[in-house]
Parts: structure tokens; sequence; C-alpha cells
């Protein structure tokens, strides 16, 4: 409870020498501590603490016990009474949160006092016996004031000091040189590395003003750029100079100088820093060095480089790849463009678009390297690709190398086609000797054992009755079909060299000459030919006359019907999976394909003769109908012409079909 009485005269000797002892001490809790045991020891107080109060976010604040006496003055009841009251009191929405200070209480005989510390906190004491008169308190509340005051400003002086102390030592772990110059030129600030490279103490530096200062090398012109700094406000940066320390050493140096407000001081200063750049640029010389060689190295190569860097940004491109791919740009005004969306820009030159696109997607995807890859280009050039997944610092990166091989493609096609037709040669030039060695001897044998008859039957001077015109009449027969024979063999070695140019054909043209050319046959034979909906071909167009002209002959020619019938049709979209295997592992994929077919109702054949249909002179058994037996072979002869393909189907008594691949107009 609050005291009634008046403060006594003899107390002003005590606040007397209690305001003697506030400010004493070097820090907040020296301070605190001294005037603390003045106010115990001369009021009669045996419990005492001082609160510094720090505002907390929520709105609240914390009081923290800066000095007791004792040290921890908790054992008392009263102060810790005291101290939940001042607890309570710092919540936001506590009762007496703004209730004017000092708050009296009193615990078991005791009273305790929270007095306020203006703009630093509370003082709290405990006194045994009579509480304070109201004279008492009212003479104490100058005195806390003047506490107040003290610590705060103590505690004020205390965070300059570290301010100072931690600027300091900020300040000397800068690498660069840093100095802070005022209007009049003088050095407020350096660090120690300002001072070594001047070859100067940093007490030495500091302070030193003038044209003349300490350490300061005229050719940099950082004075002139203090004060334009400091007159105008604005930033000078003096880059890369090459400068000569006090040592003697030669290093390359950037400095910046960036005007600086000092709060509580008048006008401007500048703060200047100067950076070592020695290796840094002696590390950009080198890797301009470097970057001049690879780029050399990129512009001669005869290959395309893109080079991607781990966002997929293009790091490195050369000309050759913008040349290949007719990109009408500067290879290096690529560099950093994005090279997902290039691929899309891109993606037009192929052949297959989307798949190009897929297939990047997927390499980069499964990071598996890549060599050889074939691409072809819309315009039909060959490219081959290497793709080389490689790691960066940052991350995974992606290189690519595309080559042009459309020469190389063309002269192993033309190597591949000279084989081909080698080997056809070869087969050719086998059944030829066969031919000569077998089938053409049999007419000859046959003019030979008639002509050997006819002498041992008729002598010189006998006269030649009807059988012995019936020898002759033989052996002019076989002479005749010999002729025949080596007319159609004659036909046959002929393809290749009266083969014209291939262009553009229509097979509905082709039919209807070679039924032209068979008029005769036809109506001899009573027979029909149709003919569907036929495309056009790229081909020699005296030759398909003739191929067809061949196959629907034998249509009707083994044909033992009464009305003989001959299709010709065509298939739709080629798929290689529907075609013979022989046929399937023979064709140019890369090309395009009509697939049409000639098929009759005729006698058919065997399994046996189907496999020797395109053997030359093979009559399959069938010598009771004129013919050579080159008709087939010089069908196929005609069709690799045309780099085609040609099979046939046929079962006995089921007819038979001819299968033919031809290529479509370019």
């Amino acid at each position: 409870m609050r005291g009634t009485t008046a403060t006594p005269p003899e107390q002003i000797q005590v606040f007397y020498e209690i305001a003697l002892s506030i400010g004493r001490g070097e820090t907040v809790a020296a301070v605190a501590r001294t005037a603390l045991s003045s106010y115990l020891r001369r009021l009669n107080c045996s419990t005492g603490g001082v609160f510094e109060r720090r505002e907390a976010p929520d709105g609240g604040a914390t009081y923290d016990l800066v000095a007791g006496i004792p040290r921890q003055p908790t054992f008392n009841e009263a102060f810790e009474a005291a101290t939940d009251h001042l607890a309570e009191g710092a919540e936001p929405d506590s009762a007496w949160h703004d209730e004017a200070l000092p708050v009296v209480g009193s615990h078991e005989g005791s009273h305790y006092y929270l007095f306020d510390l203006p703009d630093f906190g509370a003082l709290v004491v405990v006194k045994n016996g009579a509480p304070f008169s109201e004279g008492t308190l009212a003479a104490l509340a100058p005195l806390h004031e003047r506490l107040a005051d003290a610590c705060a400003g103590r505690r004020a002086e205390q965070e300059a000091r570290r301010a100072r102390e931690t600027l300091r030592t900020v300040v000397d772990t800068i690498p660069q040189e840093v100095v802070v110059a005022d209007a009049d030129g003088r050095y407020r600030l350096a660090n120690e590395a300002a001072a070594a490279a001047r070859g100067v103490r940093v007490e030495e530096l500091e302070g030193s003003t003038g044209p003349s200062r300490l350490g300061d090398r005229g050719d940099r012109g950082v004075g002139d750029a203090e004060q334009r700094v400091i007159e105008t406000g604005d930033p000078v940066r003096i880059a890369d100079e090459e400068l000569v320390d006090a040592d003697g050493g030669a290093r390359t140096v950037t400095t910046d100088v960036v005007p600086l407000s000092v709060p509580g001081e008048a006008g401007r200063q500048a703060l200047v820093v100067a950076a070592d750049t020695t290796e840094r640029v002696e590390r950009e010389e080198t890797l301009e060095r470097t970057n001049t060689v690879l780029r050399t190295v990129l512009d001669t190569l005869p290959a395309g480089v893109l080079v991607e860097d781990p966002n997929r940004d293009i790091l490195a491109v050369n000309q050759r790849l913008c040349d290949l791919l007719d990109v009408p740009v500067d290879a290096e005004s690529l560099v950093g463009a994005d090279c997902g969306a290039a691929a899309h820009d891109l993606k037009h030159v192929f052949e297959a678009p989307e798949e190009f696109v897929d297939r990047v997607d997927e390499r980069i995807e499964t990071r598996e390297p890549v060599t050889d890859e074939p691409l072809t280009l819309a315009d039909g050039r060959q490219l081959e690709r290497d793709y080389v997944p490689y790691e960066l610092p940052d991350g995974e990166a992606n290189l690519w190398v595309y080559r042009d091989v459309t020469e190389r493609a063309e002269r192993e096609a033309e190597l591949r086609e000279t084989r081909r037709r080698l080997r056809r040669s070869n087969r050719d030039l086998e059944q030829f000797a066969y031919a000569a060695s077998h089938d053409l001897k049999q007419p000859l044998r046959t003019v030979g054992n008639y002509l050997t008859l006819l002498e041992e039957l008729y002598g010189v001077g006998s006269t030649l009755d009807e059988r012995a015109f019936d020898l002759v009449e033989s052996a002019v027969d076989a002479t005749e079909r010999m002729q025949s024979m080596i007319d159609a063999l004659l036909q046959y070695s002929r393809v290749d060299s009266r083969g014209g140019a291939l262009e553009p054909t229509p097979l509905a043209d082709v039919v209807d000459k070679a039924r032209l050319n068979l008029t005769v046959r036809l109506e001899d034979a009573d027979a029909t030919v149709t003919a569907e909906s036929l495309p056009t071909v790229r081909g020699d167009s005296r030759l398909l006359v003739q191929l067809f002209q061949n196959l629907i002959d034998n249509g009707v020619k083994y044909n033992d019907s009464a009305g003989p019938s001959v299709n010709v049709g065509a298939r739709g979209a080629v798929d290689p999976a529907t075609l013979p295997e022989s046929v399937a592992d023979s064709l140019d994929a890369s090309r395009e394909w009509r697939h049409v077919y000639v098929e009759d109702d005729g006698a058919g054949m065997d399994e046996s003769a189907v496999e020797r249909a395109f053997d030359v002179f093979e009559r399959l058994g069938r010598t009771d109908v004129d013919g050579t037996g080159v008709g087939l072979a010089l069908c196929q002869r005609i069709v690799e012409y045309h780099d085609g393909a040609i099979w046939l189907t046929s079962a006995r008594g089921e007819g038979t079909r001819v299968d033919l691949l031809l290529p479509a107009p370019a």
C-alpha cells in the first residue's frame, strides 16, 4: 500500500547521494547495478532489479533483467511477485498495460514497487518494513528519469561502439580496397586492403587529405571522380585500369565511386571500392583466346555443330549448321536461343517434321549417345546426326553434330545398283550359257538329225518324195524356232541398252497400247481384257507396253477356257509387311511405289513350276503352246530396269496372278 506520510527532510541527502551514483559505469549493466546498489542501500530496500523493455512483434513486450541485487534475486518471494506482475503487464491485453506507473504491491509483510524508467524499462525494489511515503515516491520520480536516461544513453553508446566495431570488422574483411572520402578530399574511412595497396597503415590513410593523400596514385583519376560524385550524386566506374602498386607490382583494378549520405552528417560523401580484377581480366583474355580457337575450329569443320547448355539454350553453333538447315541468319546471333523452340521452328525443313522433334526429345530423355543417325531433309538431301550427352558443372548438356551425306549416299546407292546389276548380269550370263549349251542346241540337233536322215534315205540324184519334204519342213521349223529363241534372247539382253529415260507414264495408256497390239490374238481366242483404275508410274513407256503385252499374252495363251479373261488392277499403299520376304528385303523403303497386278483365269501351274517361272527358256512343260520361254524372264528384266519388283502366285487349275511394284513419279 502507498504510504501517507510526507518525505522527511533528512531524506534529501539520501536522494542527492542516489543521484550522484547514477551514470557511473562503462556499460548499461554497470550503470544499472551502481545506481540500484545506491537505491537499495540508501532507501533501506532488500532486493531490486533494473529491467530493459523490448517491444515484441505482437504488440506486447518483454522485460529482460539487466542488473539485480543480489545478482539472481528471484529467491525473494516479494520480488517474484513483482516480476510476475511485470510480466502480466507486458501482455498486450493486460489490465494495467496502459496504467501509469509506479505500481505498488505487498507480499507477506514486504512491499514491492514497479517504477517506470521512461524509454528504457522498469525498476523493481522490495522494501521491508514501512512503505514509502507519498513524498518519497514523488521525490524519486526525477531520479527514475535520470536513471532511464543514463541507461538509454549508455545503451546507445554501446550500440554505436558495436556498430563501429562491426563496420571495421566487415570493412577489413572485404578483399577490395574500400575508402570513404568527404567533400574536402579527406579519407574518413579506409580498410586494410586500401592501406596495403598504398603501402601505409590504416591509421595513416584515414584522415589524410589533399592531392598528395598518402599512397594515392595520380594516374587513377579517383580524386576527380570522388568530387564529381559528391557534386552530382551520380556513380562513376573506372574499369580495368593498369596500375603499379607501392611494391612495384602491376595489376588491373576496377574502381566504383558511389554517393554516400551519412545520417546526422551534412553533405554528401563518396564511397570508393576498388577491386583487383587482374585474375579476372587474365581469365577473360584466356577465355577469349580459347573461344577464338574454338570458333575457328567450329567454323572450319565440314559438319554442322550445335552445343546446348543445361537449360537447353544454344551455347555454341557454327555457320555450317545454319547452311545445312537453310537458316538465313548469322550463327553468332543464335547463341542464347532456346533449342527446344528452335527445333519446332526448323522442323519443316525435314521430310518427317514431327518425327524429327520426337526423336530429339527422345534422345535428350534417354541420354544415350547415338552416331550416324539417318535424317532426310524435305528437299531430299540426306544427313547423318551424332548425339553426345555431356556434363557441365551446373547440369546436363547436349552436343549435336550434323553431316551432309547426300553425295556419299548417292555414291553408295550407285555402287549398290552397280553390284545389283552385276549380279543380275552374272546370273543372265549363266542362264545364257546354259541356254546356248542346252536350249539352243536342241533345235540344232533336230536340224542335224533331219538332214542326216535325209542324206541316208536319199542319195545323189534321187528324187525327193513327200516324206523327204516332211523331213525338210521339220528341219526348217526347228531352224525357225531357233531363230525365234535367238531373237527373244537378243530382246532380253538389250533391255538395258535400249531402255530410255524414266518419265511419268499413265499405265492406263500403256495397257491400251498393249491391248491394241494383241488385237488379233484376243479376237482369235475370244478373250476379254479388263483394266481397273490404274496409277501413273515413273517408267519407259515402250518397255512398259512390252511388259504388259507379254503378261496379257501369257494369260490368254496359257488358258484352256473357251473365253479367257485377263484383269489388270491396282492395289493401295504398299505395306512391306504384306510383301513376300524376298521382295521386302530388296525393296528401297525410302522410295514411293505403285502396286499393280495382272491376273487370269487360265490353267495355272504347280508350285515347282512357279519357282522356275522367270528362268530364260523355261517353258514350264507347256510345249504344246507356241513360245520361246523368254517372256516372263523378259518381264522380270524390264521390271528390274525400273528398280521394281515382280513375283508370281499360281496354283494348278486356279489361274495365275503376277504382282508388280513400279516407282511412283518423282
